[in-house]
């Protein structure tokens, strides 16, 4: 988070209150961005449905349903995102960049399996909804998963408001996917948040491709 500080500091040295408000919008965004946006967009896709989709029970089953999936994928990747963001901070320090795609791309193969293991077995014995709507939050759950661990790379980004208009596009797509897709239900609301995270995860990781070039392709 150095590199975060150094910034913040730039924008404090203006000493007005514009750059004060800048640096704490910065520095909230980059520290709780991931979540307080995903809160923020998952609130606003269920107000805006409300007139769109007539059975109400189906709202307040899809804000459920996306509680679970961001708890749970944060409780299971927690302690690997700990481990790896102190794995990735020593690499830096000694100047070993080429080691950190392969090594993400090891957690993420890694990540992705246990993800989806672990959601096909809960699903299978805690749930008895259609085979899209498990579908659907299978995929949810294997890409939030996904995306928590290539998220912990913000911290040694620098390009921090293409890093922010990121996250703000990302759940712009989500919350008008879900509305464009509100006609099927629970199901519309869950691909179109999907297709939000989708865009973060994929986004955020050619990013990292392109900072950090690799020595090969895979590495534990």
């Amino acid at each position: 988070m150095a590199g975060i500080g150094f910034e913040i500091r730039k924008i404090l040295e203006r000493n007005t209150y514009v750059s004060i408000l800048q640096a704490y919008g910065l520095a909230g965004i980059i520290s709780s961005g991931p979540w307080v946006l995903s809160v923020i967009g998952v609130l606003i896709i269920g107000l805006s449905t409300q007139s769109l989709i007539k059975d109400q029970f189906l709202i307040v089953q899809y804000l459920v349903s996306v509680t679970y999936l961001m708890a749970s994928s944060l409780i299971l990747t927690g302690f690997l995102q700990l481990i790896f963001t102190r794995f990735i901070a020593d690499r830096l320090f000694e100047e070993r960049k080429s080691v950190i795609l392969p090594n993400l791309m090891g957690a993420i193969w890694l990540v992705t399996c246990l993800s989806f293991i672990i959601g096909v077995v809960v699903l299978g014995i805690l749930f008895e909804e259609s085979l899209h709507y498990e579908m659907l939050m299978l995929a949810n759950f294997v890409v939030l998963c996904d995306l928590w661990i290539v998220v912990i790379f913000l911290s040694s980004m620098k390009a921090y408001l293409k890093i922010v208009g990121m996250f703000f596009l990302g759940y712009s797509i989500a919350v008008l996917s879900s509305v464009a897709l509100s006609g099927f239900g629970i199901n519309g609301l869950l691909l179109g948040i999907l297709l939000g995270h989708s865009y973060l995860f994929f986004g955020f990781f050619y990013i990292i491709i392109r900072e950090y070039p690799g020595s090969k392709f895979l590495s534990f």
